[in-house]
């Protein structure tokens, strides 16, 4: 039976391929572990891809963090024409401190089944994403979407030294300028200056907006016909062949 030495702060290492047994082994090895002050399982950051490759090799990536050391972290993986789990051990990345497991593709028959479990050395776990009874699923594809299984950590920011406190310019303040002069301002202003002026253009102004708005007003009512009244004249004058009237007597 296969058993992992204590590592340094940080190592992994993988352990049988009986998780439970494994751990066993780790704790009668380790006989301070049930002492521990870790009490908590490793957390497990990873996100899973919907697709992977059909005919290629598919790589699982996932990352780990607790306080004590890993132990045993691994893939258990099945295809769908399966009805036993198989594992897939984990193994560390130096450059990015992330944890790879690469199903062959001879492995990968249709759609895949798989979760991560891993322990710490005082045998606290398994962590698990995804669990025996609730998978991880993964379809294969011929064109598969990319995916991001851990996030890229961010840096956190620079600090820039402004050096020693007291060492700071000293704040000048510069009393702003007096406004220049006007063109109104002199005694020898011109006339478009003076305030009468603009009353009086004021004025002319606002009476024209009142005609314009009088005629407009009443421009299309018209004027009532006037009705006089006719007289008639009837002028009767004297009777020339009247005898009287040739003998010079008035009727």
């Amino acid at each position: 039976m296969a058993t992992s030495s204590r590592l340094p702060r940080g190592a992994w290492s993988i352990g049988p391929s009986g998780p439970v047994l494994g751990v066993a082994v780790w704790s009668a090895l380790s006989p301070g572990a049930a002492h521990a002050d870790d009490t908590l399982m490793p957390r497990i950051v990873h996100e899973a891809c919907s697709e992977y490759e059909k005919g290629k090799s598919f790589t699982i990536t996932a990352r780990f963090e607790d306080e004590s050391q890993l132990f045993d972290p691994k893939v258990m993986f099945r295809v769908r024409a399966d009805t036993h789990w198989r594992p897939m051990p984990f193994t560390k990345d130096t450059a990015t401190d992330n944890f790879v497991a690469v199903l062959a593709a001879k492995d990968l028959r249709g759609p895949l089944e798989y979760f991560i479990e891993v322990f710490d050395e005082f045998g606290n776990g398994p962590a698990r994403m995804g669990s025996p009874e609730a998978p991880i699923r993964v379809v294969p594809a011929r064109s598969p979407a990319p995916c991001q299984q851990v996030p890229v950590p961010i840096a956190p920011p620079t600090i820039v030294d402004a050096g020693p406190v007291g060492a700071a310019t000293p704040f000048v303040t510069t009393p702003a300028p007096p406004p220049a002069p006007g063109a109104c301002d002199g005694a020898d202003r011109p006339l478009y200056c003076e305030p009468w002026l603009w009353a009086a253009v004021g004025t002319a102004v606002l009476a024209g907006v009142g005609v314009t708005v009088y005629f407009v007003a009443f421009a299309g009512e018209e004027e009532p016909p006037q009705t006089r009244d006719s007289v008639r004249l009837i002028v009767v004058g004297p009777d020339p062949t009247d005898n009287g009237l040739r003998q010079g007597r008035w009727p």
